[in-house]
C-alpha cells in the first residue's frame, strides 16, 4: 500500500509545477489497483475475467441496482414507460462512460491517459462499472427524496443529536443534515451489501475510486474549491475505507481519480440531455420549444448553434418525406439525442485530452463539460428542464407528496429503532440493568412497545447486521446513536419507492399512538 506520507505533497493547493506533477504522479500513481479490501477469493480458476470484469457484474447482479427500477429519475411514480426511471438512467451513463473512454484511448493509443501503471484497456469496463454505479445510494422519489431525508434530520435534529454522553460530532451531524446520495452509494457497495468479508461487493480500489465523485468528508466540503469538494463522498463512519482506497490508487481527499471525471461529464450529458427528452415525450414541452431555446443563446455557443441547425435538416428532410406527424415528432427527437449526446461526448474527449496533466494531477478545477465547447449548451438544458419540467405543478405535487409520505415512514422507522435495536443487540450480551442504564443514556423510553418490535423488524436484516458489528455494550451514547441514525437511512435509501408507500400504509394503520396524535 502507497504510504500516506509518500503522496502527502501531491495536492490541488500545492505550488508545484505541472510538469513535476507529472514526474511524481509517473513514479506514485497507482490509479487501476486491483487490490481490494478482502482478498479472500470465490473465483474458479477456469474464470478468465480480469478483476474489472468482476467488479462490473457484481453491481449489474446486486440488487440496488434492480431496485433502480423502482426509483424516480424525474418523474416520480411515472406509469409513461419511455420516461427514464434511475436504472434505464444508470445503464445509459454507463454506456456512455465506456464510449467516452473508448474514444479518449483510441485517440492516445500510444500513451496512457488514465495513469502511468496498469493496462488501459481495463479502463472502459471500470468506468462502467462506475457509471452504473453511481446512484445507488439515492433514496427514493429523486433528487427531492435526497433534500427530504435532510429535511427529516433538521426538523429532529435538537432531539437525535443529543446523548447524556454528550453530542453528536459536528462531521458526525453533518453526515446527516448535508445527507448525500453520493456517500450513500460508496458505503453501499463498500459495507451494506452482504460478503463473506464484510466488504460489502468487495470492488477494486480502481473502480472504487472511480466511483467517489466526491472525496472529502461532510466536514471537509468547500463550494468554491476543487469540484472534488463540492460536496461529500462518504461518511465518518466510512472515513476509514475512503481514505484507504484513495491512498493505494495514489490520491488524497480532495482529488479525484481521472475515470471519476469521465463518470461524472457522462451523468451531465445524460441527465442534460434526456431530462429534456422526457419533457418532450411527456407533453410539458415540444422540441420546437427547445429549438428556440437554443436558437436564443449567445452567438458564441457553437454547440447550441450546430446542434439547432442539423435538427431542423433533419426535420426538414422528414417533412418531405410527408411522414405522419407522430413519426415525425419522434424520429426528430431521436435525432435532437443523438446529435446532442454526440456533440457533448466528442467535446469531453477533446477537453480530457488537452488537459491530461492537469487531470492526473488533480489540479483541474471545473468538470469536463463544463471546460468543454459544450458547456453552456449543457447548462442551458439543465436550465430549460429545471424551469420547464421540473417545477410544473404535478411534479411538484408528487415530489412532496413522495417527501410526505417519506418523513412519515422514517418517524415509524426512527421509532422501532430507538425502542428495539439495543434489544436486539444486547438482549442476550448483557443483564437487563446494564441494557436499561444504556438506553437511559440515549434518553431512550425502557419500554418496548409491540409496534416499535415490529417496525423495527422491518428494516432489512442485513442494514441490522452492520448496525450490531459497530456497537458494542461500551459504546459511547453518541456512538450509539450515530449508528442508529446510519441504520435509518441505510434502510430509507435502499427502498423503492412503492416499497415507501406500501410500508408506510402498513405502519400507519398498524400504529398504536395514531388515535392520541
Amino acid at each position: 500500500m502507497l504510504a500516506q506520507s509518500a503522496i502527502s505533497a501531491i495536492s490541488p493547493e500545492s505550488d508545484k509545477d505541472i510538469a513535476t506533477y507529472k514526474i511524481e504522479l509517473g513514479f506514485r500513481m497507482n490509479l487501476l489497483s486491483t487490490k481490494r479490501a478482502s482478498e479472500v477469493s470465490v473465483a474458479d480458476p477456469s474464470d478468465k475475467r480480469v478483476a474489472f470484469d468482476q467488479d462490473f457484474d457484481r453491481i449489474l447482479f446486486s440488487a440496488p441496482v434492480r431496485r433502480l427500477a423502482d426509483k424516480t429519475q424525474v418523474f416520480p411514480m411515472e406509469t409513461n414507460d419511455s420516461v427514464r426511471t434511475r436504472l434505464t438512467h444508470s445503464h445509459e451513463v454507463s454506456n456512455l462512460c465506456r464510449s467516452l473512454s473508448l474514444q479518449i484511448l483510441r485517440e492516445v493509443s500510444d500513451e496512457k491517459p488514465f495513469g502511468p501503471s496498469g493496462d488501459q484497456e481495463n479502463v472502459p469496463v471500470i468506468a462502467a462499472a462506475a457509471g452504473l454505479a453511481h446512484d445507488l445510494g439515492n433514496p427514493p422519489f429523486g433528487h427531492q427524496g435526497e433534500e427530504a431525508v435532510r429535511e427529516w434530520f433538521r426538523q429532529h435534529s435538537s432531539d437525535l443529536f443529543e446523548t447524556t454522553d454528550g453530542p453528536l460530532s459536528n462531521a458526525q451531524q453533518k453526515d446527516f443534515l448535508a445527507w448525500e446520495g453520493n456517500a450513500q452509494a460508496f458505503r453501499l457497495v463498500t459495507k451494506l451489501q452482504v460478503s463473506k468479508g464484510n466488504c460489502g461487493l468487495n470492488l477494486t480500489y480502481a473502480t472504487l475510486a472511480a466511483l467517489m465523485k466526491y472525496t472529502v468528508a461532510s466536514s471537509e466540503t468547500s463550494k468554491a474549491a476543487h469540484p472534488a469538494k463540492k460536496k461529500f463522498g462518504y461518511f465518518q463512519d466510512d472515513k476509514e475505507c475512503a481514505e484507504a482506497v484513495l491512498t493505494d490508487v495514489g490520491l488524497t481527499p480532495g482529488l479525484r481519480h481521472p475515470i471519476a471525471y469521465v463518470m461524472e461529464a457522462c451523468d451531465d450529458i445524460a441527465y442534460s440531455t434526456i431530462d429534456v427528452e422526457d419533457a418532450i415525450n411527456k407533453g410539458l414541452v415540444s422540441l420546437n420549444d427547445v429549438l428556440d431555446m437554443l436558437n436564443q443563446q449567445d452567438k458564441t455557443d457553437k454547440a447550441s448553434s450546430a446542434i439547432m441547425v442539423k435538427v431542423q435538416e433533419k426535420l426538414a428532410e422528414l417533412r418531405q418525406e410527408k411522414r405522419s406527424l407522430g413519426d415525425t415528432k419522434d424520429i426528430a427527437l431521436q435525432y435532437f439525442r443523438s446529435f446532442t449526446i454526440g456533440r457533448m461526448v466528442v467535446d469531453a474527449r477533446d477537453t480530457f485530452l488537452a488537459n491530461q496533466e492537469l487531470i492526473l494531477a488533480g489540479k483541474l478545477g471545473s468538470g469536463l463539460i463544463e471546460k468543454s465547447e459544450s458547456g453552456q449548451m449543457c447548462e442551458a438544458l439543465k436550465t430549460f428542464a429545471r424551469e420547464n419540467a421540473f417545477q410544473s405543478p404535478k411534479v411538484t405535487a408528487l415530489e412532496l407528496r413522495g417527501a410526505n409520505v417519506l418523513h412519515g415512514l422514517m418517524d415509524y422507522l426512527w421509532r422501532g429503532i430507538s425502542e428495539a435495536s439495543l434489544d436486539s443487540v444486547f438482549n442476550h450480551k448483557c443483564d437487563r440493568e446494564r441494557l436499561a442504564s444504556l438506553k437511559k443514556r440515549l434518553g431512550i423510553e425502557s419500554t418496548l412497545t409491540t409496534f416499535g418490535r415490529y417496525a423495527f423488524n422491518k428494516i432489512s436484516t442485513n442494514y441490522r447486521a452492520v448496525f450490531g458489528r459497530a456497537i458494542t455494550l461500551d459504546s459511547k451514547g453518541h456512538e450509539i446513536r450515530y449508528h442508529q441514525l446510519l441504520l435509518l437511512t441505510d434502510m430509507v435509501s435502499g427502498m423503492t419507492e412503492d416499497f415507501v408507500e406500501a410500508t408506510f400504509r402498513e405502519l400507519r394503520d398498524l400504529d398504536d399512538k395514531r388515535g392520541t396524535k
